[in-house]
């Protein structure tokens, strides 16, 4: 279908999951597979098109979207006399990685490289972003709030202090810029430029390992758990997509907090002989 002469489109992304309002579900399953569809259809940079979309959920993103794309994205609640605009339903890469599982990306992006490096060119210069020309930093993301549903009060390290020390003696000894970095506190600028010019960052499994979509070849990313049945997904990506290396180490899950949406929540002890070992190897 031809586009040229359209001024807007009403968007349906499914989904398998149905998380919208959660950061890394938001940035899978909404925005990357509209920014994709605009792509394929070379409604990029159109600013005078408007993408209504279905689920309001992904309103509390906001400033990411405003800042993200250069169309108008809106929710279909403000519709007026659009009857005439096609509807679409596109796949939201979690819905799509679950269902196809082993298939690979490239059924879904043709080449996962190249589409990486072109999402990354995109997003850099988006943002206003320009990563530094070699990896130095080490990063640590830590965990804030108390929110049962996101952040600390989801999951948390039970020894995050010895796992930053650790680092911070690492990063000296590697000659490596140290930072450790509450990603709820900074904008989605800010993130995307730590992960970017990251040679390594650390973090315990949550929403914040999508960023991984920043990282740049020759980086790593090590994930620890209390188990690693989540970190196929990762690794799955990472594989896809030639960046970053995917590390993954258990530790011990020592408190046990009320699961109030079938998410597994509580504190971890982070195996920091292990992981800095691993680092100590791979950097």
């Amino acid at each position: 279908m031809a586009w040229e002469n359209r001024r807007g489109v009403v968007i349906r992304v499914h989904t398998a999951m149905g998380l919208r309002d959660h950061y890394a579900h938001f940035i899978l399953d909404f925005m990357i597979p509209v920014w994709n569809w605009l792509r394929q259809n070379e409604l990029l940079y159109r600013k005078d098109f408007t993408v209504y979309y279905r689920d309001e959920s992904v309103e509390q993103f906001r400033p990411i979207i405003n800042s993200f794309f250069h169309c108008n994205i809106v929710p279909a609640s403000r519709m007026k006399n659009c009857g005439d605009l096609e509807r679409v339903m596109i796949m939201g890469m979690e819905s799509h990685n679950r269902k196809i599982m082993g298939l690979g990306l490239n059924n879904y992006f043709g080449d996962a490289v190249k589409w990486l490096d072109e999402l990354q060119d995109y997003t850099f210069k988006k943002l206003g972003v320009e990563p530094n020309d070699e990896l130095k930093s080490f990063v640590l993301v830590d965990r804030i709030g108390d929110d049962p549903r996101r952040g600390g009060g989801r999951r948390n390290t039970s020894n995050i202090e010895e796992l930053a020390s650790a680092m911070k003696i690492t990063a000296d000894r590697k000659g490596l810029e140290y930072s450790r970095v509450f990603l709820e506190s900074i904008p989605f600028r800010e993130q995307v430029l730590a992960f970017a010019n990251a040679k390594a960052v650390v973090a315990q499994h949550g929403a914040s390992l999508v960023n991984l979509l920043w990282m740049r070849r020759g980086s790593v990313l090590l994930e620890y758990h209390w188990n690693d049945r989540e970190a196929y997904r990762k690794k799955q990506f990472c594989n896809w997509f030639q960046r970053p290396v995917h590390l993954h180490v258990s530790g011990p899950r020592v408190e046990v907090r009320p699961d109030v949406d079938g998410a597994a929540r509580g504190a971890v002890r982070a195996p920091v002989d292990s992981i800095i070992g691993v680092l100590e190897d791979k950097i």
